[in-house]
């Protein structure tokens, strides 16, 4: 009968043992879906910021009765007008 006890505390304690195993895995594969998915944001927060830099708007208008609107975007896009006024 004591052999049969110390069995059962055997595969009790082997039991706990897988099960504390598994938990600590799938803790570890969650912070590690966390670490990626603050990346993943951290990478989408840069690409928003340079494109916002990237875009470079201006307006002018001079004393000759002209206006010029200029707009220039990333790589290398640039869209320009000028409109001329002349007094009657």
């Amino acid at each position: 009968m004591d052999v049969s006890i110390a069995e059962a505390e055997f595969k009790l304690k082997r039991g706990v043992a897988l099960v504390d195993a598994a938990t600590s895995g799938y803790i570890k594969v969650k912070e590690l879906q966390i670490e990626g998915t603050k990346g993943i944001m951290n990478v989408e927060a840069q690409l928003a910021s340079a494109a916002l830099s990237a875009v470079n708007a201006s307006a002018s208008i001079d004393t000759r009765t002209s206006a010029t609107e200029s707009h220039r975007y990333g790589h290398d896009e640039q869209i320009s007008e000028t409109h001329r006024y002349e007094h009657e």
